[in-house]
């Protein structure tokens, strides 16, 4: 998908329409209360619990993994970038329909490595006496091309050894797995407050614990709570539809296979409680998924099925 901005600047006259980038609210939830002098309060910290206290949440809006800025200068403009990501970012940018600015010379796409802002390019007028025109539009995507994953994929299972849950949709899955991300994604039914772990050591890129609510509405599509682990191949792992304040983890950690990284919710677009797992990577431009295998504690190896077990036999728990 690409982000599109147009902006046109006349800069003799220096008058300019302004990019606006709007940042999704920082607040996740607050709580109203009256005091003994009937004053009426509001705060980020849960009052104690004698107090009748009424709670909001405060809704918030999908993220980018970047935003891309543009700055006027007197003499064109400047480029940066915004990074969300703990980690590698993918960026792409097209200038087409841009006036009166030199372009720059780049290999596609550009690596860049977050969180933070990063400076791109400075866009100078092809001819000082006349106004420029800046058409920006612009594609990101978690990770680096040119990654190398693994050639098989074997991962612990994202749950506890002692758990077994039926495959909702496997790969391949016709529901609402039918893009290149999600071709070998599956959902794993769970309830709502199972443990989800690490099923292999990483980098947590990126954590989304804000969302509330479920349905499959397209609203809904990208707002489901979620960890996204960078692997040392440059794969990532990815846990969504977890609960609500329900992530363990923060941006820039390192986590060991089992950890835990938060609980299962149902969140985003879903009909139901479910673990939706994915191994990423970019390859060709394209962020895809990749077939993986499940290893259990007993060395058996499992390809996830609709309508099977995970794992396949029943756990067999220790005696007390």
């Amino acid at each position: 998908m690409w982000w599109n901005a147009e902006t046109t600047r006349t800069l003799l006259a220096l008058a300019a329409l302004c990019l606006l980038i709007v940042q999704p609210a920082a607040g996740k939830r607050y709580w109203k209360y009256q005091d003994e002098n009937g004053i009426w309060h509001y705060t980020d910290q849960k009052p104690a619990a004698t107090r009748a206290v009424e709670e909001k949440r405060v809704k918030t809006e999908p993220q980018l993994p970047l935003e891309v800025e543009q700055h006027l200068q007197d003499n064109g403009f400047a480029l940066s970038a915004n990074i969300h990501l703990h980690g590698p970012v993918s960026l792409w940018i097209s200038l087409e329909g841009s006036r009166n600015l030199k372009r720059p010379e780049a290999a596609w796409p550009l690596r860049l490595n977050g969180p933070g802002r990063v400076e791109l390019w400075q866009l100078e007028r092809q001819d000082a006496d006349q106004p420029a025109q800046l058409n920006l539009a612009y594609r990101a995507l978690p990770g680096w091309p040119m990654a190398q994953p693994e050639q098989e994929q074997l991962l612990q299972l994202p749950f506890p050894a002692d758990r077994r849950f039926l495959v909702g949709q496997g790969f391949h899955g016709q529901s609402t797995h039918g893009t290149v991300q999600n071709e070998f994604a599956v959902d794993i039914n769970m309830p709502e407050g199972t443990p989800v772990l690490a099923a292999r050591d990483g980098v947590v890129m990126e954590v989304e614990e804000n969302f509330w609510g479920h349905g499959q509405k397209e609203y809904y599509l990208d707002r489901a709570n979620r960890v996204r682990l960078l692997h040392e191949d440059g794969s990532m792992t990815v846990y969504a539809h977890l609960g609500f304040e329900q992530v363990a983890v923060q941006p820039g950690q390192v986590v060991l296979v089992g950890e835990l990284l938060g609980y299962s919710g149902n969140t985003g677009y879903s009909s139901g409680p479910h673990l939706h797992f994915a191994v990423q990577a970019i390859v060709n431009d394209e962020l895809v998924s990749l077939p993986f295998r499940f290893i259990t504690s007993d060395g058996d190896l499992l390809q996830p099925e609709t309508g099977g077990w995970l794992p396949k036999k029943t756990p067999q728990l220790p005696l007390p």
